[in-house]
């Protein structure tokens, strides 16, 4: 049996913003991830990722491509950012 898990956590950083936390979990990965936004600007100001299990040796290092979406603001584009930054060649489609 297959079995999938997502969970999400958003917390607010005293001065800053606030977090966001989330793990996506299957039979293959064990994938976190954390994002800091500014609260006024929702720019994306720290992001890192990492792996508990991933399927292959190169997975990881697709992970790394999160820090390319630092300075990034969340609204009307940034689906388009996340796909190019994160999804494609050297990125992971999971992250």
């Amino acid at each position: 049996m297959y079995e999938k898990i997502e969970k999400y956590s958003v917390e607010a950083v005293f001065n800053t913003g606030f977090e966001v936390k989330g793990q996506w979990k299957d039979d293959l990965h064990n994938i976190h991830c954390r994002l800091v936004f500014d609260f006024d600007s929702f720019k994306i100001i720290e992001a890192e990722a990492w792996a508990e299990s991933t399927p292959f040796p190169i997975c990881p290092q697709g992970l790394k491509s999160i820090d390319r979406i630092v300075g990034s603001t969340v609204g009307p584009g940034f689906n388009r950012i996340v796909t190019e930054n994160i999804m494609e060649k050297e990125g992971c489609v999971h992250l």
